[in-house]
């Protein structure tokens, strides 16, 4: 029987989000928002996953990062 292949969720570097907001854009199920993250600088907005089991793991996000911020795991 074969694996079931596990399905990649985006991982978000806050150091190297510029806050673009690219990737709330290009999702395609609209899992992404915006929000302060803790241990990032005071009043910038990082990405976040909004809800895991609506991400498809289509990884649109983290290909049309221009910062290369978003990795799929």
């Amino acid at each position: 029987m074969a694996d079931k292949k596990e399905k990649k969720i985006p991982k978000f570097s806050i150091k190297k989000c510029n806050s673009c907001v690219i990737c709330i854009d290009t999702c395609p199920v609209d899992c992404l928002s915006m929000s302060v993250a803790s241990g990032g600088i005071p009043n910038h907005k990082y990405p976040n996953l909004l809800n895991e089991a609506i991400c498809t793991g289509c990884g649109s996000c983290a290909k049309d990062c221009p910062t290369d911020a978003i990795t799929m795991v």
